[in-house]
């Protein structure tokens, strides 16, 4: 049987769940990988590697309800998307003026 995530034990799961959605849906790709708007490619590629071990590690967690396993599907599309921005110098730079206007 699978173990529930919100079940004993799986408070810290949910709510390493809960902050990433947040970042996910209500915050700038900066915020989604958690690197300010100055960083380098280097800097984003480094904060990619992290970011997608803690989804990796939530994702294979046994146990997630269907909304859940959506929800992480959702915010690793985010993630994705925030990296592919963030990664190319001028996509980087359009997406912070668009940002600042």
């Amino acid at each position: 049987m699978a173990r529930n995530p919100r079940a004993r034990g799986g408070a810290p799961l949910q709510g390493a769940l809960d902050e990433l959605l947040d970042r996910a849906r209500s915050r700038s790709y900066f915020d989604c990988l958690r690197v300010a708007p100055d960083v380098t490619t280097t800097g984003v590629r480094e904060a990619w590697v992290r970011v997608v071990a803690e989804w990796e590690s939530l994702r294979a967690a046994p146990g997630w309800s269907p909304e859940q396993a959506a929800a992480l599907a959702e915010a690793g599309q985010v993630l994705h998307d925030a990296f592919s921005v963030l990664s190319d110098p001028d996509l980087r730079l359009a997406y912070r003026r668009a940002l600042e206007s």
